[in-house]
């Protein structure tokens, strides 16, 4: 993959995470579910994070996002699982289960050609 393609894949998915980052705010701000406000404000912080090291990729965010994709399979993966054996779905616990491996894999490619 082109240093190119992975520049323009990296701004794709910070832009995802900028969208969880609202998403975040606003659960924050207004609760919509049973999430915790403490939780979502955690969560716009490591969104903010993830959209700076989408950006400029320094060496440390591949062991960060590694630990944070590990999370969300954990998080989203059980929660999907669980919402599955009920015949339901959550798109947005089934787009992190995929999408985040997806990135971390991009982020060790990327790491791998800056060597």
């Amino acid at each position: 993959m082109s240093s190119k393609t992975r520049h323009i894949l990296f701004m794709v998915f910070a832009g995802l995470a900028f969208a969880a980052m609202l998403y975040h705010t606003v659960g924050a701000v207004q609760p919509f579910d049973t999430t915790p406000a403490w939780r979502h404000t955690l969560f716009i912080g490591i969104c903010t994070i993830c959209m700076y090291g989408l950006l400029k990729r320094p060496k440390w965010f591949v062991w960060f996002f590694g630990a944070l994709t590990v999370q969300q399979l954990y998080s989203h993966g059980s929660h999907l699982i669980h919402l599955l054996q009920e015949d339901k779905l959550n798109f947005i616990d089934a787009a992190v289960v995929l999408l985040t491996p997806l990135v971390f894999i991009l982020l060790l490619m990327d790491s791998k050609s800056k060597q």
